[in-house]
């Protein structure tokens, strides 16, 4: 396991020297750094097998049921007429949901592409990029993260998120679409656990 050699910084591609090394204070050293580089399995922008099933079931009936109502079968034009009516609201609601949750899935994906991270022996460091083609920096210094809301996504490729704060929904809550997840945990618990309360140094 890298110690956080000094010659990392070295190894590190020039984009990400670029950014990394001015950020680094005299005598912190860094230990980890990289991009997010991996889709997580969560940024899915297609729906859910379940949301399709539903989707399909109520689309079926508002087809089926609009149809009988159009070849005027007899006793149709009241109930099945209401049933096909409000099937196919429902679907249209399916819908919109499906391309609002397509596009916000979409808008995450170009978020985290973007995102750089690097993990000292002092502190954690995202780099968020903005719109104008600068980036925000969050720092999580040593002591701010607490042993239990540090928690590790991980998928069967070892690749996944490591949560700093407990807030998933933050774009800065901690390293997202790494790869070798669990080893970037173990670094963040090793130098920057927040110590027990009544703990010795």
């Amino acid at each position: 396991m890298d110690d956080g050699s000094p010659s990392l910084i070295e190894d590190l591609p020039e984009e990400l020297v670029e950014l990394v090394k001015p950020e680094l204070e005299p005598g912190e050293r860094l230990l980890w750094a990289s991009r997010s580089c991996v889709i997580s399995p969560s940024i899915n922008p297609w729906p859910s097998v379940t949301a399709l099933v539903w989707f399909t079931g109520f689309a079926a009936t508002s087809v089926g049921c609009l149809s009988m109502v159009t070849n005027k079968n007899p006793g149709s034009d009241g109930f099945f007429g209401v049933v096909g009516l409000l099937s196919g609201v429902i679907v249209f609601f399916f819908v919109i949901g499906f391309v609002s949750h397509f596009f916000s899935k979409q808008n995450e994906r170009r978020k985290l592409a973007g995102q750089i991270y690097a993990l000292t022996d002092r502190r954690a460091i995202i780099w968020i990029p903005t719109k104008n083609l600068a980036f925000a920096v969050h720092t999580y210094q040593r002591g701010m993260i607490k042993s239990d809301l540090l928690h590790r996504i991980e998928y069967p490729d070892g690749s996944g998120d490591v949560r700093l704060c407990g807030h998933p929904s933050f774009y800065h809550s901690g390293f997202q679409g790494i790869a070798d997840v669990r080893r970037v945990e173990q670094l963040v618990r090793r130098f920057l656990i927040a110590s027990d309360p009544g703990s010795t140094p």
